[in-house]
């Protein structure tokens, strides 16, 4: 059985939202949404009700539409030093543990985010970016502390603010990676903390003057 309209309408919005397709201050408006997508106000506004309850969007204080969900750019500092802080504690772990078959994994992973790069498919490179680190941390064998290091949002998730950071400045900190590996086989806990937390503010850098530029 196919999506019913309501559900076409939630997904496809919810998509565009995802990837960037909305600016902050831009407002929605049922109407828009119903002429955006070919139907009319009931599915439309039901769409925008249940993104709403999912905190992806808010009403605006005078009730007229929606504007899409901006986390704080405080919040995002915060996530971010939680982010460093949870690694630290396992990449010491995953130093001791890592086996050469894992590290051979790794550097196939850093291979196919080259490739990528080359054909200038960033966002999809930064994609495996993230999931070439979450290799790295489950190699530390602590599946707590991994799960809370899961549940932090990465950066890319909010679309509007990764699509604002100039492509430059994604090239560089994909290179990045390149010093996380060698560290990696080195098992050099100390040079990998640096080259993360150096990254991560960098990175906290570039969001900062993106919220500047929407003046959020």
């Amino acid at each position: 059985m196919g999506r019913s309209l309501k559900e076409d309408v939630y997904c496809r919005l919810k998509e565009e939202i995802l990837y960037g397709q909305f600016n902050p201050n831009v407002v929605l408006t049922e109407g828009e949404i119903a002429q955006k997508f070919l139907v009319s106000r009931t599915p439309a506004r039901q769409a925008l009700q249940k993104l709403e309850n999912e905190n992806m969007i808010k009403r605006n204080s005078s009730g007229c539409g929606w504007t899409i969900t901006v986390v704080r750019l405080e919040e995002i500092h915060e996530m971010l030093e939680l982010d460093c802080a949870l690694v630290d504690l396992m990449i010491c772990h995953t130093m001791q543990r890592i086996t050469e078959e894992s590290v051979l994994s790794l550097e196939k992973q850093l291979e196919q985010i080259g490739l990528l790069v080359e054909q200038r498919e960033i966002h999809h490179a930064a994609d495996l970016c993230r999931q070439f680190r979450i290799s790295i941390m489950e190699e530390a064998k602590m599946p707590l502390v991994l799960k809370v290091w899961l549940s932090i949002p990465p950066l890319c998730n909010f679309n509007w603010l990764w699509n604002g950071i100039p492509l430059e400045k994604h090239l560089h900190s994909i290179a990045d990676n390149r010093v996380l590996m060698e560290a990696i086989k080195e098992r050099d806990a100390l040079k990998f903390e640096k080259t993360y937390r150096r990254h991560t503010e960098e990175y906290f850098e570039w969001c900062t003057e993106v919220y500047q530029r929407f003046q959020l």
